[in-house]
């Protein structure tokens, strides 16, 4: 019997998780992050570090 409220904690647990997943309000960030490929500077892209200066220590 106590199996059974597992199952349907998790079942409604997996689909409130699905639901806040594909949420209108998420659309702003599926978008920016679906346009990565598409960018054709270096540093267009919001996964990419803005500081693009060498390391000192890997200087020779």
């Amino acid at each position: 019997m106590s199996h059974g409220f597992i199952t349907a904690f998790l079942l409604a647990a997996f689909i409130g998780g699905i639901f806040w997943l594909f949420a209108v309000r998420r659309a702003a960030d599926f978008d920016r992050l679906a346009r990565i490929p598409l960018d054709d500077e270096p540093g267009d892209s919001p996964l990419e570090p803005l500081n693009n200066t060498p390391n000192a220590e890997a200087s020779p």
